[in-house]
């Protein structure tokens, strides 16, 4: 019994040390194509809607400052107090009971 414990933990640190191994070896060989973030050498493809999106977009923002112009007078701060009576040392702290009866 002692042994096909010992031969399967042996298997699988074998596994785990390999798959390791492999992950590291393949992180340093860069096989993977680089992308625009990691490859500065290549501008960008041009976007025709870039310039078009960007008016937009401004003039969504334009149309959101007025709005929040406007309601600022109606937004009004709330403030709340809890007062927390202390029990005597013998109490449990979530005492369900106690909450129910008062």
């Amino acid at each position: 019994m002692f042994k096909k414990n010992k031969r399967w933990l042996f298997i699988t640190a074998i596994l785990l040390a390999g798959f390791a191994g492999g992950l590291i070896v393949a992180s340093h060989l860069e096989m993977a194509p680089p992308t625009y973030a990691q490859d500065k050498s290549k501008p960008l493809p041009a976007n025709p809607n870039a310039a078009q999106g960007r008016l937009i977009l401004q003039q969504f923002s334009a149309a959101f400052e007025e709005a929040a112009a406007k309601v600022n007078a109606a937004v009004v701060p709330i403030f709340s107090e809890q007062t927390v009576e202390e029990r005597g040392p013998f109490s449990m702290p979530n005492d369900q009971f106690h909450n129910f009866f008062g």
